[in-house]
């Protein structure tokens, strides 16, 4: 289904997702509330996910990007933040970070370095490797934009400020060694853990045309994957776009 395009003042906009499973609805106790073994089995069976399924989720206007560098709306990030994924998220019950990526972290005494560990086996939707190299890339991509809002996330590691002005070819406070990556900042910063380790992490093997180690000039600002992604880390893969009309994800069965 898709979303319904509505008078000059509002658009309804519907996200097509195909769900790896969704529950059914439990049978109705026997007639007088006893339950009788075939219902019990009955009701076990269709209790059991089922692959397949739709859900929609609709918005009052249309998304401006697929691309986290660059995002600065909600709508932007309703679709976006089902493709890519990020290393660790915050329970919104408990505010304590939670993993995505990464399976565990530490914060050095000192608040000035952070150590991800990512999961095992870690694939893009393609099959390809993810690895802290992506990591790494994305917070290169964001100093090196001309566009993006998000440069307060990673300005404070050491060596951002450099490469973004082109004196650096990468980010020194940024090293990958295997599946570990450890990001060392200039300054302490309190929200540091959550707020880089949460910043939704793009593919270097798609993007990394468009960049230069060598030319701060270099961009992926107007890169043509920022509106039709190919690849996905999150639960979802992109479909299609029809603009001010819908947005079509699919099942990521690499997630």
């Amino acid at each position: 289904m898709q979303g319904r395009v509505g008078n000059r003042t509002a658009a309804l906009i519907g996200f097509l997702l195909i769900l790896a499973g969704a529950c059914a609805p439990a049978a109705p106790p026997a007639p007088g509330g006893a339950a009788t073994a075939t219902g019990a089995a009955a009701s076990a069976s269709a209790a059991q996910p089922v692959v397949g399924g739709r859900v929609i989720l609709g918005d009052a206007s249309d998304s401006k990007t697929l691309q986290p560098v660059l995002s600065t709306d909600t709508s932007s990030s309703l679709v976006w933040g089902r493709i890519y994924d990020d290393l660790i998220d915050v329970d919104p019950g408990t505010g304590a970070p939670v993993g995505h990526l990464a399976e565990k972290w530490e914060v050095a005494p000192d608040n000035k370095s952070l150590t991800f560990t990512l999961r095992d086996g870690l694939k893009w939707s393609d099959g390809s490797a993810f690895n802290g190299e992506d990591f790494k890339f994305t917070a290169e991509a964001v100093m090196r934009s001309k566009r993006t809002v998000r440069k307060n996330i990673f300005q404070d590691i050491v060596g951002a400020k450099e490469y973004r002005d082109g004196q650096a070819e990468s980010i020194a406070g940024i090293s990958v060694d295997g599946n570990v990556i450890t990001v060392q900042l200039a300054t302490a910063y309190c929200p540091a853990l959550t707020s880089i380790g949460g910043f939704g992490i793009i593919p270097k093997s798609v993007f990394g045309k468009y960049m230069d180690p060598k030319d701060a000039s270099k961009n992926l600002d107007d890169a043509p994957e920022n509106t039709a992604p190919p690849l996905a880390m999150g639960p979802f893969k992109f479909k299609e776009w029809v603009p001010n009309d819908h947005i079509t994800l699919v099942r990521n069965d690499n997630f």
